[in-house]
């Protein structure tokens, strides 16, 4: 069958098709300048870079949400090959271990959706910071933002005064209800999210004495990162063009970070009281936003399950 046949144009996209000894054709189609899509592989294929995709997002949640260049590139290598072995596709396995140029070729797919991670949280962060913070008009705005920059305050708890201002609750870090908002949108929303693919590694973390599921250390600090960088973004005026890639925000991450090692280390009791209870606020904001959970709430408030006939 020809390129064109297969429904790609010659001028656009090459198939490249590598062979290893010993194994069936392993293919690889490249768009013109030698970019990879997802969509133009094979069954086979798409089936490892979507796994390797999941095991990023396992390792952005559990392990580290602001991983280096290197780092970023050996996970990403590693993702694939976990994703081939637990796909059962030996073809594929032997050709990551064999062709550095194969490899990277698929890992490129994979580190791309790194930025999209962050990039998906900033973009939700900006969109509700006024409102979660009540952060008011223009003229006081950039005020107020500034002032939930200072000591990095803006992820606690929030009570607001006669004048709608800010007031922070020292004794409720990272309870905030925008970071809540975030971490649900982010972490737990729909079938194929994180909570739901990987939520045996939630429920492993039960190290409380209630034995109920944690949030975890990466998550919380990459959200508050998001945070710190909306009111960033809307220090400066809101401008329309405003990235959160690379490691920009990278200082921001490892202070929260280090805020809440240091909190696990001094006080553990507090630590794994905390972490459980964001994953409860989380979960119950999960459910009442749930529209089938509140369809079939309203459901059977509406049933008279008394004035029903019985058998």
């Amino acid at each position: 069958m020809s390129i064109k046949n297969m429904g790609f144009e010659p001028s656009a996209t090459t198939i490249v098709t590598m062979h290893l000894s010993g194994s069936s054709s392993v293919k690889l189609i490249l768009m013109a300048k030698g970019k990879v899509k997802l969509t133009d592989q094979d069954l086979a294929t798409r089936n490892v870079i979507q796994g390797a995709i999941l095991e990023a997002k396992a390792h952005m949640t559990f392990t580290t949400g602001y991983p280096e260049l290197t780092e970023k590139n050996l996970f990403s290598h590693k993702a694939l090959l976990k994703a081939a072995r637990d796909h059962g596709i030996t073809s594929i396995e032997k050709k990551i271990q064999a062709d550095n140029a194969y490899v990277s070729s698929l890992a490129s797919l994979v580190e791309a959706r790194v930025p999209l991670f962050h990039g998906d949280l900033k973009d939700e962060a900006c969109s509700q910071v006024a409102a979660y913070l009540h952060l008011g008009s223009a003229n006081t705005s950039i005020a107020s933002t500034q002032a939930l920059l200072v000591n990095h305050c803006y992820h606690y708890f929030m009570k607001f005064d006669e004048n709608n201002a800010a007031k922070p609750v020292p004794s409720k870090p990272y309870m905030g209800n925008l970071m809540v908002h975030l971490m649900k949108g982010h972490y737990f929303n729909g079938s194929k999210s994180v909570s739901i693919i990987f939520a045996k590694k939630f429920a492993d973390l039960t190290q409380n004495k209630a034995q109920q599921p944690e949030v975890t250390i990466p998550m919380v600090a990459l959200t508050a990162t998001s945070v710190y960088a909306a009111l960033f973004w809307k220090a400066h005026g809101s401008p329309p063009k405003f990235n959160f890639t690379g490691n920009q925000f990278s200082d921001v991450y490892f202070f929260h970070i280090k805020f809440l090692e240091n909190l696990k280390a001094k006080s553990p009791e507090k630590f794994h009281k905390l972490m459980p209870d964001l994953f409860t606020e989380i979960h119950d904001l999960a459910l009442v936003n749930n529209p089938t959970t509140n369809a079939e709430a309203s459901a059977l408030a509406f049933l008279d399950l008394d004035g029903m006939d019985e058998d």
